[in-house]
């Protein structure tokens, strides 16, 4: 098999990663094939090997032979084992059964070490390709729409994320093997350019949704990049949480360095007696050492502490000016800035009607919005949720891993059936409950055609806003009336963005 590799090896960093991934093919194939699974048969082969020619040997290395070798036909031995009767023949035998032992047993550990070899190659080949097919295809996507799939585009770094994707530990391993070519899914499931009809994925009062193409959520960005009020409408979600400096006065310690002359004792020069010493210095040994050479007795005595060096002698030393440098440290206070702890800033939770009534021109709105929030929180590591509503509710967690999957998935199926914007509220406020979605902006993107809030879900609303959550309304078609039950209701109207109410002492 030859991997098709659409000339990326060209690029010098694919190369890298692609011989990084051989590099570690290698290693894995070494060392699975390190030890084949025949110990059992060596351990047996080595025995009967050793076993000398005495009367009975034969029958043990034939019984010993067969029991790995269940397939072999044994009957010529068994005949020539009877016709040796003589310890000669029977060494000769012997020798003959463990050489063709040895040889099968040999050709079975090629055999396997093969089969393990080419398993993991196939694996190897699978990833690799898929790799390859999709990268191909992120590098086409980050040419049609840089600004959502380039290095700095808003939905994901395509390339980037192909080459995270690249995994090839575990081979052979086929869940190892599913985890990788899933994760390279997200990107094929973008560039996959078709629509028509799939079934609904399980929403009441719909039977069919229709599946779109990549060049209208393409359309869909385009319309709301160039949107100036849409676009603040989407940068006010979470400014209110942004982190805020905190000024505070820090205790440091700041390091003085200094210097000073100080007259240190040293013995390199003699200018004056400070004790008395143990040694053989003749010119300063004190006087009564002198009076054991006045003595013919006391004189070994001398002699043998001069050998010693342990006569007492005058220690003398003098003084020399020395520079000693030195740092000191002063506690010092120091106002300083820091960054707010606060972990849930700017949280978000997208309520997104998917109702017949915003099929056309308002789906594509609220499918822009909705790209761009979800994208923009992505990037500024905010965590996001995305509830889609009509007469029933489908969540996703776009904060968990493989959320451009799930949010590609939204964003090509067009759905139908009634609005129920109460289910999407109630499980909003549920979310604010979670420690990752305190103090959250949730946004309904709706054409406001939902009829009165039930006084139990405006009261659990009343209660998260105690809880500094806010709760915001963008109507599409002007189509309701002012409602208060938000903190702002917008109206859209194609192109310009207005407030219809508001609930000013709720505003933080």
């Amino acid at each position: 098999m030859l991997l098709d590799d659409h000339g990326l090896l060209n690029d010098p960093k694919i190369a890298k990663l692609y011989s990084q991934a051989v590099a570690n093919k290698n290693e894995q194939i070494a060392a699975a094939v390190a030890n084949p699974p025949f110990e059992n048969e060596q351990a047996a082969l080595l025995e009967r090997a050793g076993a000398s020619a005495e009367k009975g040997i034969l029958d043990d290395d034939i019984e010993a032979f067969a029991r790995f070798n269940e397939g072999q036909n044994l009957e010529f031995l068994r005949h020539r084992a009877n016709l040796a009767d003589n310890e000669s023949k029977r060494a000769e035998l012997h020798g003959y059964i463990v050489d063709k032992w040895q040889n099968i047993l040999a050709e079975k550990i090629a055999i396997w070490k093969k089969q393990r070899t080419q398993g993991l190659e196939d694996d190897f080949f699978v990833r690799m390709q898929a790799w390859f097919d999709a990268l191909l295809k992120a590098r086409q996507l980050a040419q049609i729409s840089p600004e959502l799939f380039g290095e700095d585009g808003l939905m994901m770094d395509a390339v980037s994320l192909v080459n995270d994707a690249l995994d090839t530990s575990d081979l052979g391993d086929e869940k190892a093997q599913n985890a990788m070519l899933k994760a390279l899914s997200s990107v094929g499931d973008i560039t996959t350019d078709d629509s028509g009809e799939i079934p609904a994925n399980g929403y009441k009062g719909q039977n069919r949704s229709k599946k779109l193409s990549l060049a209208q959520i393409l359309k869909h960005f385009n319309k709301i990049k160039n949107n100036e009020p849409l676009m603040k409408l989407c940068e006010m979600l979470g400014r209110l949480r942004e982190a805020r400096d905190e000024v505070f006065m820090e205790k440091i310690k700041e390091q003085t360095a200094y210097s000073y002359t100080q007259s240190v004792p040293t013995k390199r020069t003699k200018e004056e007696i400070c004790g008395v010493e143990l040694g053989a210095d003749l010119a300063n040994l004190i006087p009564q050492e002198f009076s054991l050479l006045n003595d013919d007795d006391l004189e070994i005595l001398f002699d043998l502490k001069l050998l010693e060096k342990r006569l007492f002698c005058f220690e003398k030393q003098g003084l020399v000016e020395k520079q000693i440098k030195d740092i000191k440290e002063i506690e010092k206070q120091k106002p300083k800035e820091q960054k707010s702890k606060d972990k849930n800033k700017g949280a978000i939770i997208l309520c997104v009607d998917t109702s017949g009534s915003m099929s056309g021109e308002p789906e594509m709105v609220a499918k822009a919005l909705t790209l761009f929030v979800a994208s923009r929180a992505r990037r500024k590591n905010r965590a996001c949720y995305l509830i889609n509503f009509s007469s029933d509710i489908k969540c996703e967690d776009l904060s968990e891993q493989g959320w451009g999957e799930r949010l590609n998935s939204f964003l090509r199926l067009s759905f139908g059936g009634g609005t129920d914007v109460g289910k999407a509220l109630e499980k909003g406020v549920e979310m604010m409950s979670k420690d990752e979605f305190e103090k959250s902006d949730l946004l309904v993107i709706s054409d406001g055609d939902f009829g009165e809030l039930s006084q139990r879900i405006v009261g659990k609303m009343d209660k998260q806003r105690e809880q500094e959550n806010r709760f915001f309304l963008l109507d599409i078609t002007e189509k309701s009336k002012a409602l208060d039950y938000f903190d702002k209701h917008f109206l859209y109207d194609g192109k310009n963005v207005k407030v219809l109410g508001e609930l000013a002492e709720n505003l933080r």
